[in-house]
């Protein structure tokens, strides 16, 4: 996404990418029934048997600035960030690998990955705009001042990772988790509970 920086003062253009690194497989670990319930989502009532923890995590922010005859920079080209995706999946160490129940909980569990992974595709432009907005809030702060952002690339780079990672996670990754939970039914449930009983 090419953003013109004529509204920030500055001459030239600044290219927006925010690059999400999808990991699809899923790490499945077991838990302890006990610690498992812990984990139970609000409303939800019952037995808890699995449990993903889905995470879209901070890889890197990288500035590149444009710079005059002199070195000094005098446009900021591009800003790039990098998220990562990735989920486990949390068995009660209760429900035997071999058991039908298992297989049928890790189905149900990896519904929701799948869901949530895919719902971060195409996700790109929405996510470049809100880093287009906490850029400009960050150069407001600076006064357009590039030597002074340049100096601080590494702190500055970290400060806006964090917050524009921070405004994506609330207005493009929770709704997408929210979706998932749509699955999470009495008609979904009940072959479940009819497998799994024994194990609760």
């Amino acid at each position: 996404m090419l953003l013109p920086l004529g509204d920030l003062g500055m001459a030239g253009t600044t290219e927006y990418k925010v690059k999400i690194a999808i990991y699809a497989a899923p790490e499945v670990k077991s838990m302890s029934h006990s610690e498992l319930q812990t984990h139970i989502p609000s409303g939800f009532t019952g037995t808890l048997m699995e449990w993903v923890d889905p995470k879209l995590q901070i890889d890197g922010l990288n500035f590149e600035f444009g710079y005059d005859t002199n070195n000094n920079p005098i446009e900021l080209s591009s800003v790039e960030l990098k998220l990562d995706y990735k989920a486990t999946i949390f068995m009660s160490e209760k429900i035997p690998t071999s058991s039908q129940c298992y297989d049928a909980v890790l189905k149900h569990a990896t519904e929701h990955h799948e869901i949530d992974f895919k719902g971060l595709i195409g996700v790109s432009s929405k996510a470049e705009a809100i880093l287009r907005e906490s850029t400009e809030k960050m150069l407001n702060e600076y006064k357009n001042d590039l030597i002074k952002l340049k100096r601080d690339e590494q702190s500055a780079g970290t400060a806006l990772a964090k917050e524009a990672s921070g405004k994506i996670q609330d207005e493009i990754f929770i709704p997408i988790l929210k979706k998932s939970a749509d699955i999470d039914t009495d008609a979904n449930y009940r072959p479940l509970a009819e497998l799994c009983d024994q194990y609760k």
